[in-house]
Parts: structure tokens; sequence; C-alpha cells
């Protein structure tokens, strides 16, 4: 099941007790997160912005959208973390603190164009 905020979010405190389990971890960078960063990013941006990274601590109110399945609990989840006064960065991360994805957003992007019928409803 995927599950956005704006939409419903049941699962509050299972969310609470994987981002502190993530917080042990080590950051992991798959192919696909440094493929899309290099489009975006010159190096410079790039290693600065995972330096910023690097010094991260994940906070369950940054949550924005999880996925969850019957098996595996929830095993992928989405950040939207304070980068700049202007821009936020989107990160994408798998149960085992690997960067899936990555990109920066605009504070005031508020994603308008989200399809509500891929979610999860009460």
């Amino acid at each position: 099941m995927r599950y956005n905020k704006t939409i419903y979010f049941p699962d509050i405190n299972e969310l609470k007790i994987f981002t502190h389990n993530l917080n042990f971890l080590s950051w992991k960078y798959t192919m696909h997160c440094v493929d899309k960063i290099k489009k975006s990013l010159d190096l410079y941006e790039i290693e600065t912005l995972f330096n910023f990274i690097k010094k991260v601590v994940l906070k369950e109110e940054e949550i924005f959208e999880y996925y969850k399945d019957e098996t595996r609990g929830i095993y992928k989840v989405c950040y939207r973390i304070k980068y700049t006064i202007n821009m936020d960065i989107i990160l994408v991360l798998g149960d085992k603190k690997e960067i899936v994805t990555i990109w920066i957003n605009k504070k005031d992007d508020v994603h308008k164009t989200l399809k509500r019928k891929l979610y999860a409803i009460c």
C-alpha cells in the first residue's frame, strides 16, 4: 500500500520507529539516485548536497509518503528536508537507508498534481 500525508497516514508510531532505526544506519546511494542527481546538479553542488545529507538526522514529521506491505512492513519512505531558505531536499529511502532517488524542490511546491487514486484511504 502507498500512503500520502495529505490523504491518509495511519502508521505514525511505526514511522517513528522506522525513522529512529534508519538514523543508526549508514547512508547508501543507489545508482538511480546518483544518475538522477547528476542530470540536475554540477559536481560541486552534488558534493555539497551529499555532505549536507551525511549530517541529516531524519525526523518522522518530515515524512510525506510511505510504502508498506503485509510481509515487509514499511519498506520505502519519502522525506522532505529543509535545505536552503527556498529549497527542500526530497529523499526517497529504502529500509536499509539507501537513497532510492533524490531531488530538490522549491519550498512552495505543494505537489498539486498528486494523483489521489494511487494512495490508500482510511
